[in-house]
């Protein structure tokens, strides 16, 4: 019997080549590369934040008010999208009989804790309605200051939830500096604490020419300050100088760089960028780095640390998931790559993909084959709501816990093959010296409710707390939390209980966009209390969304 199931493993690998059958670590991929952009130059600027002209506020949002659909992102279908493939399940099968598709071993890290319950911390209103019909609320916490981004302001508070500034519009930074950040409005945007340096950093992108990148990194620790220094880069190969398209910009901090993913589309791949840290924290000309992956134009997540810093000289890692039946090329799996800079010669950078990892089955086509897969019914309405179930959700948690690395993430998947949302997450890890693997995978859901868009993160005891919007035809859209103890059941999220804002109202009238993703983040003062923003709807309308910021911990940690 094992030699006919070995025979058969044989004919699996023929059938999807020999490289996605070896073991993972076995061979390693290198991109193509790098291209070495031009420095990007850097504006100064001072302005008051806390009192600023009337033009730098948004209005809030209105009905019958016009609204503004960034339309960031192109409806890409992937090449193979049949919902019944079952003779790639098949072949899954038999290779799953030959060489275990099991996760490997977790290590417990701590007992549960009794009761499992959440203790709540501040909990209060962000930006409220811009016009934009998606927000893309994020955030990032630092020790004094929470700052909150949309679609396309920001607004600073205290960590008790005290406003410090008035929503403000993201290019009011960039006011009287020659840059189309300035003409414009960045979207997209990203919010992050630099620990190390103790700054604040708000980016996004241009539309419509989608090729223009803006990011301002504060010059102090106060991020109310009008000191910043701003940089704008095009998007466009230094040799034809032709430029070309960005979208969904991720940007992370890492010791050597920030790092940054942003998506071509489908079929015209995406691109892994390194910005000079150094140079931008002071204000000076910085270098870019990029590397071109071809199709698919799935995003990559560049990994974002909490806790302690990465080792020295460790590459920055960035991972996502691949739906192999949806892109129509083999199994469902993860892959993990690293990105080497070399600043003092660019020329040595490196782009690797290190590891290839096999996971659970899972089907990103809740209903639709288009990247705004309008699924998820709401009450009172008949519109939908999509769940960009092809992408992996903001953000990639990077921890260094001593004798390994981890890396948390989630995506939305179908969960029972009728079009019900639920939330795939994975934890990965690599010891000391070794190859990552799944360490543990689990999927969220609910039979009465549609679970999508999470954000996910550990604290510093190896709990797992999950956010994510949940909504039904008899339960309008909401925020809720669920989590585990790193005691629990590898892969259980048994924590489920944490209703954080009950949605009032549905987001109506053929708007089916609920946004690009939310933000859940770790307070860096004693790396336990999470903050998690997310959207939600006081009464029904096209675009009148608000925001919520919420904090709280799990148990035995303090």
């Amino acid at each position: 019997m094992l030699r006919i199931l070995g025979l058969a493993g044989a004919l699996t690998c023929l059938i999807w080549t020999l490289s996605s059958c070896e073991k993972s670590g076995s061979d390693k991929y290198v991109i193509a590369g790098p291209v070495v952009h031009p420095a990007m130059e850097a504006a100064w600027q001072d302005i008051s934040l806390t009192d600023p002209p009337a033009s730098a506020i948004p209005p809030r949002w209105k009905p019958h008010d016009p609204t503004i659909d960034p339309g960031d992102i192109g409806n890409s279908v992937a090449g193979s999208a049949a919902r019944d493939g079952w003779f790639r399940k098949f072949l899954r099968r038999i290779r799953c009989a030959v060489s275990s598709c099991e996760p490997g071993p977790l290590e417990t890290l701590g007992s549960p804790a009794e009761p499992t319950t959440v203790t709540g911390g501040v909990d209060f209103e962000g930006i409220p309605a811009t016009g934009y019909v998606v927000p893309d609320p994020v955030g990032d916490i630092g020790p004094e200051h929470y700052v909150q981004a949309v679609n396309s302001a920001f607004r600073v508070f205290d960590t008790k939830g005290n406003a410090l500034t008035e929503p403000l519009f993201i290019s009011y930074l960039w006011k009287d500096i020659d840059s189309p950040c300035n003409d414009m409005d960045p979207v997209d945007p990203i919010v992050r604490y630099d620990k190390q340096a103790r700054r604040w950093l708000i980016s996004g992108f241009i539309l419509p020419s989608s090729a223009y990148m803006c990011i301002a990194v504060s010059q102090t620790p106060d991020p109310s300050s009008g000191q910043w220094f701003l940089y704008t880069f095009k998007a466009e190969d230094p040799v034809s100088q032709q430029p070309f398209s960005i979208d969904f910009p991720k940007l992370s901090v890492w010791p050597d760089a920030y790092y940054l993913s942003t998506i071509e589309g489908y079929d015209l791949g995406l691109d892994v960028w390194a910005l000079e840290r150094s140079k931008m924290l002071a204000g000076q000309a910085a270098g870019i780095v990029r590397f071109h992956l071809p199709k698919p134009g799935i995003p990559l997540l560049p990994g974002d640390p909490d806790g302690p810093s990465p080792g020295a000289g460790s590459p920055a890692w960035f991972a996502r998931q691949l739906d192999g039946e949806r892109i129509g090329d083999g199994e469902d799996r993860v892959e993990v790559y690293g990105f080497s800079v070399d600043w003092s010669n660019t020329g040595n950078s490196s782009f690797v993909q290190e590891d290839v990892l096999p996971v659970e089955p899972f089907d990103s086509i809740i209903c639709s084959t288009q990247t705004l897969d309008a699924c998820v019914p709401q009450k009172g309405t008949s519109q939908v709501l999509e769940t960009l179930s092809s992408w992996p959700q903001w953000r990639l948690q990077y921890r260094n816990m001593g004798d390994h690395e981890s890396l948390l993430f989630n995506h939305t998947i179908d969960t029972d093959g009728t079009g019900h949302a639920g939330i795939r997450w994975y934890e990965l890890r690599r010891p000391t010296a070794g190859n990552w693997l799944v360490a543990q995978q689990g999927t969220h859901s609910d039979e009465n409710l549609h679970y999508f868009m999470g954000g996910i993160s550990m604290d510093r005891n190896g709990n797992i707390a999950l956010g994510y919007a949940a909504s039904s035809p008899g339960v309008y859209p909401g925020i809720r939390i669920a989590h585990r103890m790193a005691g629990d059941a590898p892969g259980s999220m048994p924590g489920t209980g944490y209703l954080a804002v009950a949605g009032a109202g549905s987001q109506i009238e053929e708007n089916s966009r609920w946004g690009n993703y939310s933000t859940l983040d770790v307070d860096p003062g004693d790396d336990c209390t999470f903050w998690y923003t997310h959207e939600y709807y006081e009464t029904s309308s096209a675009a009148g969304w608000s925001t919520r910021i919420i904090s709280f911990k799990l148990p035995g940690c303090s």
